[in-house]
């Protein structure tokens, strides 16, 4: 079988969205592709508003961001939303799939559901997956990488694998969330971890499926190490780069 799917790797300057995001135009990165994919970091998105952590204080605020998210997800009208930053329980991810199935018509996403229950009284996060039932549905579970450092609940390095439902071809989509900095950047060695635990962890997504797309917010630029390090591993091909040679 012909394969449509290649191992590569797909690093993200992913800006979190908002309250003064507006839609903006995505670039056309394969004018053939069947399936496209978005990653992005929703910075805090807590449904639970009196959460320290969460970056709307009110309900008004939170609707407002949710409007944002929305409108920006539905300009850019993929198959796989893959996000990170969003509050480690299930309804968060229930919360947007019934957003974006309000702008974009009843029933047109689902989310991937991980059975998570969090107290909600803490900053905890993880990443999650909202889908397009018409193109594409979930394989298995999702799984953790072996590189995240964060512990049981934070989940920011996370797959699953999805098949395109029109051809029956598997992929793996890997959404990644490394260690952020800060300003005496003590999280270096931790992305270094994240990065050497991702790759460590291809084998088994491979295992899956050969065909691998990886994502996410990495916290550094293509030529710090950790970046350097996934690109010179010699099983994934930088996206960006291929496109442009100069993106930094």
């Amino acid at each position: 079988m012909r394969r449509y799917f290649y191992t590569f790797l797909l690093l993200c300057a992913t800006c979190a969205i908002s309250h003064a995001t507006l839609p903006v135009p995505l670039p056309d990165l394969g004018k053939d592709a069947r399936v496209k994919v978005v990653g992005q970091n929703l910075h805090n998105y807590f449904l639970n508003v009196n959460n320290s952590f969460s970056e709307d204080k009110t309900e008004g605020a939170l609707k407002t961001r949710t409007s944002h998210i929305v409108n920006a997800f539905k300009e850019a009208d993929a198959d796989i939303f893959a996000l990170c930053e969003v509050e480690a329980c299930d309804d968060v991810m229930k919360h947007l799939m019934e957003a974006m199935n309000e702008a974009c018509g009843a029933g047109t996403y689902a989310y991937v559901a991980d059975s998570k229950v969090n107290d909600r009284s803490n900053g905890i996060t993880k990443v999650g997956f909202l889908y397009k039932k018409a193109t594409i549905k979930p394989i298995g579970t999702i799984q953790t990488n072996s590189g995240d450092t964060e512990g049981t609940w934070f989940n920011r390095m996370r797959w699953i694998t999805f098949e395109e439902i029109s051809t029956g071809e598997r992929f793996v989509v890997s959404m990644n969330h490394f260690k952020a900095k800060t300003a005496s950047d003590e999280g270096s060695s931790r992305r270094m971890t994240n990065a050497k635990g991702l790759v460590g962890t291809l084998s088994t997504m491979t295992a899956q499926d050969p065909d691998v797309l990886v994502l996410g917010d990495l916290n550094c630029t293509i030529s710090e190490e950790p970046m350097q390090y996934l690109v010179n591993t010699g099983h994934l091909e930088e996206q960006l780069l291929r496109y442009d040679a100069s993106a930094w």
